[in-house]
């Protein structure tokens, strides 16, 4: 195994460039290009790919990061993944919640 290997089979991490694409590193042997060197992920999709292993991150250091030291640093998801998130809290609300915030019922206050 080359000693300027960052990540060990197994390690869970997600693109840098796309926040919300996580995957796990194979046991594949990493590859060296002029660029430097090439780790196997296989994403959550199910696909393979090889990556430059800068262009991704361990997502155990990050989970373990506050909150406000990963804004400080830019590390912000995707906005489509945001919209996600916001569209599951305030759909998994309550029904009454959801109706008056798109103002169907008509009711005034």
């Amino acid at each position: 195994m080359p000693e300027d290997l960052l990540f060990e089979p197994g390690t869970a991490v997600r693109s840098i460039d796309n926040p919300g694409r996580e995957g796990v590193v194979t046991k594949t042997p990493p590859r060296r290009k002029p660029s430097g060197l090439y780790v196997q992920v296989r994403w959550s999709d199910g696909s393979l790919d090889f990556v430059h292993q800068d262009e991704v991150e361990e997502l155990d250091n990050l989970d373990r990061q506050n909150h406000f030291a990963l804004i400080q640093r830019g590390r912000f998801g995707r906005a489509v993944d945001l919209r996600r998130n916001l569209t599951y809290v305030h759909l998994s609300g309550r029904l009454a919640n959801l109706v008056y915030a798109m103002g169907i019922t008509n009711t005034d206050f």
